[in-house]
């Protein structure tokens, strides 16, 4: 019974990946944010994304920092977004019992790169949020596609 359960929620996983879309940014706005600028005076600048990974492809996650709307983020999709610099910043991610946060302190004139992981969890994928340096992260964020601010919407798919 054990097997036709994990059976079942792979092939629904599977079949639900093709609706985890969210909508996304122009290619202008995408393209200018993947220049990595450094951000506006006495800002801090973060990029928030999620690889493109099989586990957890069919589940979106609200992302918010100080409890400001981010987005709902999807599989292969990053956010940019400027906060007021020399300043600690909690970055949060539903998660799938309770929301997970990380504490950052952001230095003025400087970008900052997090990394959206999902992980196993008892009824959908978990969530976990880890900073990443700029080497490998740039290369990834690359190849994604920047998600539209605003919909934080609760809501697995």
């Amino acid at each position: 019974m054990k097997k036709n359960f994990i059976l079942l929620t792979a092939l629904s996983l599977i079949f639900l990946a093709g609706c985890s879309s969210v909508p996304i940014a122009s290619n202008t706005e995408s393209s200018q944010a993947k220049e990595f600028l450094p951000p506006s005076e006495g800002k801090s600048g973060v990029y928030i994304y999620r690889k493109k990974t099989f586990y957890g492809s069919a589940v979106k996650r609200v992302l918010w920092i100080d409890e400001e709307c981010i987005g709902r983020t999807s599989n292969g999709i990053f956010f940019y977004h400027e906060l007021e610099g020399n300043k600690e910043n909690t970055i949060t991610s539903e998660g799938e019992f309770s929301p997970f946060n990380l504490v950052v302190s952001m230095e003025s004139g400087k970008l900052y790169y997090i990394e959206q992981k999902m992980m196993l969890g008892l009824l959908a994928a978990g969530t976990k949020l880890e900073l990443i340096n700029g080497q490998e992260a740039k290369p990834i964020l690359l190849e994604l596609s920047m998600g539209t601010k605003g919909n934080c919407e609760s809501g697995l798919f």
